[in-house]
């Protein structure tokens, strides 16, 4: 492949990934009632669902 044609995909790219929607605004920014706990952050959602580290003892 030629360094113009190169470029060019390199180009096409990167104004692709300038025009993706940012995860902010597919996500609302709240999540509703979880545990029946009420209204909680989404931030505090994701990170409730990520495995926890070993404990240190």
């Amino acid at each position: 492949m030629d360094d113009a044609l190169r470029a060019h995909r390199v180009a096409r790219r990167a104004v692709a990934a300038q025009h993706e929607p940012d995860l902010g605004d597919l996500v609302p920014p709240v999540a509703v009632d979880v545990h029946g706990t009420g209204v909680v952050p989404v931030g505090r959602v994701l990170a409730a669902a990520l495995p926890r580290p070993p404990a240190v003892q």
